[in-house]
């Protein structure tokens, strides 16, 4: 969920890999850029799978874009079509790190992710709907990230 223009999914086997985002600009460009990949646009609060029919779910920078109501609506569909010993992994932008980090700070007034939690936040959402496996820091240049694991 969240695969924007497909920049991650050569990182995944081709035959396995199924992007969506809601942007259907974004999806029409990974499609041209990366074929043999499968992408879709699509609302991931109303996804159109049938239950149980994902192993591994990864959710990358959605969910810092949404109200509440839509990340617990993203989770419960997720939970809905996520197989009974499956994997979710999200990666999720978190306040800055570092308090002297104004770059990444000012990327992240311009970032349109109006929703960023702490990572206590996040893990008090997420344990709504599955058990937490793991959780460790991410950085990429000056944006700071929580990767959890259910």
């Amino acid at each position: 969920m969240g695969c924007g223009t497909g920049e991650l999914c050569r990182e995944f086997v081709s035959e396995k890999y199924l992007g969506i985002d809601i942007s259907e600009i974004y999806i029409n460009y990974a499609k041209k850029k990366n074929p043999g990949y499968e992408f879709a646009a699509m609302d991931a609060t109303k996804l159109s799978f049938p239950n149980a029919s994902f192993d591994v779910v990864m959710i990358s920078g959605v969910l810092h874009h949404c109200a509440d109501d839509i990340a617990r609506a993203i989770l419960r569909e997720v939970k809905r079509v996520l197989s009974p010993n499956g994997k979710v992994v999200v990666c999720e932008d978190v306040p800055t790190r570092g308090k002297m980090n104004f770059i990444g700070q000012a990327i992240q007034k311009l970032d349109e992710g109006g929703n960023i939690l702490s990572i206590a936040d996040y893990q008090r959402l997420f344990e709504q709907y599955f058990k937490i496996k793991k959780s460790y820091p991410m950085s990429s240049g000056f944006c700071d990230y929580q990767v959890f694991v259910f």
